[in-house]
């Protein structure tokens, strides 16, 4: 899998791992379970790495990962997102929106890659949903 790849599924999974987190802390004053509190740990650590990436975007490519890949806004949709933020004049293609995306995931993945040790131990624990298979590329 390329890093670009790797990096777009786990932000696809954001919301999964959001909602599992708080499933599992519902549970989690319910009994005292070793696995799940290793599991919430783990959810924790990915949600935070994921989120600490948009701190490497500009604010148009953080805006267009956040519609398209968390959102899950189609590229019409994101088009007229961004129209409503920037304004008509910022007359963008869904071309253009789909370049700063890919350059965005190219920044986190090489940002990752310098982290790759960290980011193996923390996002390789267990298989989860593959979000992105709903998305278009």
């Amino acid at each position: 899998m390329k890093p670009e790849d790797f990096v777009y599924q786990q932000i696809c999974n954001l919301n999964y791992y959001k909602t599992e987190l708080r499933t599992l802390k519902l549970w989690e004053a319910q009994c005292h379970d070793p696995d799940r509190e290793r599991r919430l740990k783990m959810l924790r650590e990915r949600i935070e790495s994921i989120d600490s990436w948009f701190g490497l975007l500009s604010t148009k490519e953080a805006f267009v990962i956040q519609k398209h890949l968390i959102e899950k806004f189609d590229w019409p949709q994101v088009i007229i997102e961004f129209r409503n933020r920037w304004g008509s004049e910022s007359e963008r293609t869904d071309r253009t929106l789909q370049r700063y995306q890919k350059r965005a995931l190219r920044e986190i993945a090489k940002f990752a890659g310098q982290k790759a040790e960290y980011y193996e131990t923390v996002f390789t624990a267990e298989c989860v949903l593959d979000a992105c298979e709903v998305l278009e590329e």
